[in-house]
C-alpha cells in the first residue's frame, strides 16, 4: 500500500536527520515555531499516503485549524475522533476507546494529542487494534515546549520513550525524528512570552512586545536555518528539541 520509502528492516529507527522545510515558518507571533515543524511533517508525510486511504484523525478538528496544514485538503475518508463535539468531530469518544472495527484505517493519526491523555499507551494501543495489516501510525508530541491545557496537559517524553512503548505494543518500522533543537526551542519561548506581553493591559508590556515582534520573524527563519544543520551526538545542542515526529507501522 505504501511506497517504500516507508519500509525499514522492523528495527528501531532514529532518524536524526532534519527533513527540508518547504515552507518558511510564519511571521506571525501567534504561530509557534512547533506547529511549523509538526505541519512539515505531515505535510510530507501526507505526501506518501495512497489518494484512497481512510484515515482516523485522533484529536482532530474540523474547525479552527491552529497552523497552515489542512487534514482536509486530503482526498481521501478522512474520520475525525474527539473528545468533545466543540469542533465538528465525525466521532465523539475517547481516543482510548472508539468505537470502530477491528483493522478498519489505513492510516491513524495522533498529531500533538498524546501530552494530553493520562495513558498515550492506552491511546497508541488503540491506534493499533483499529490499524489495518500494513497500516500507518504518524503521529507529533512536543517535548521542550510550554504548558498547555486541552483540557489538560500531562506529560512530555523523550523519543527513546515512543520507540520502547510502540515496539512493546507490537508496531514495527519504528521512525523517530527531532523537530527543531536549541535555537528553534529559544525562539518559542521567547515568542510565547512576548506574545502574552502583547495580549497584556500594561502600555511597558506592549511596547516591549511590539519592538521584539519585529525580529522575531528574522528570528524563526535563522533558527529553522540553524537547527536544519547536523550536529555530533555529543554536542550541548542536540539534547534540545521542540518534539518529535513519529511513525510506525502495523505487522502485515
Amino acid at each position: 500500500m505504501f511506497s517504500s520509502s516507508w519500509v525499514d528492516t522492523g528495527r528501531i529507527a532514529v532518524n536524526e536527520c532534519h527533513r527540508i522545510s518547504t515552507q518558511p515558518p510564519s511571521s506571525r507571533l501567534d504561530v509557534s515555531l512547533r506547529r511549523h515543524y509538526v505541519d512539515e511533517f505531515h505535510r510530507q508525510q501526507f505526501e506518501e499516503i495512497p489518494a484512497n486511504a481512510r484515515i482516523a484523525d485522533l484529536g482532530g478538528h474540523r474547525d479552527k485549524k491552529r497552523g497552515s496544514f489542512d487534514i482536509r485538503s486530503y482526498q481521501g475518508e478522512v474520520i475525525c475522533v474527539n473528545i468533545t463535539p466543540d469542533h465538528g468531530a465525525d466521532i465523539i469518544a475517547d481516543a482510548a476507546d472508539i468505537p470502530c472495527a477491528d483493522a478498519s484505517f489505513d492510516v491513524v493519526v495522533c498529531s500533538e494529542l498524546l501530552e494530553h491523555v493520562r495513558s498515550p499507551v492506552d491511546v497508541l494501543q488503540e491506534a493499533l487494534r483499529i490499524l489495518k495489516p500494513g497500516g500507518r501510525l504518524i503521529a507529533c508530541s512536543p517535548f521542550l515546549y510550554h504548558i498547555h491545557a486541552d483540557p489538560d496537559d500531562y506529560g512530555r517524553y523523550t523519543d527513546r520513550y515512543w520507540q520502547m512503548v510502540l515496539e512493546k505494543l507490537g508496531f514495527v518500522d519504528i521512525q523517530t525524528e527531532s523537530q527543531g533543537r536549541f535555537w528553534s526551542v529559544l525562539v518559542d519561548m521567547i515568542r510565547h512570552v512576548t506574545n502574552r506581553w502583547d495580549q497584556s493591559r500594561r502600555s511597558r508590556m506592549k511596547l516591549l512586545a511590539a519592538i521584539v515582534h519585529r525580529g522575531l520573524s528574522w528570528a524563526k527563519s535563522t533558527a529553522v536555518r540553524w537547527d536544519s544543520a547536523p550536529l555530533p551526538p555529543d554536542c550541548a545542542m542536540a539534547g534540545f528539541t521542540t518534539g518529535f515526529g513519529i511513525t510506525a507501522a502495523k505487522p502485515g
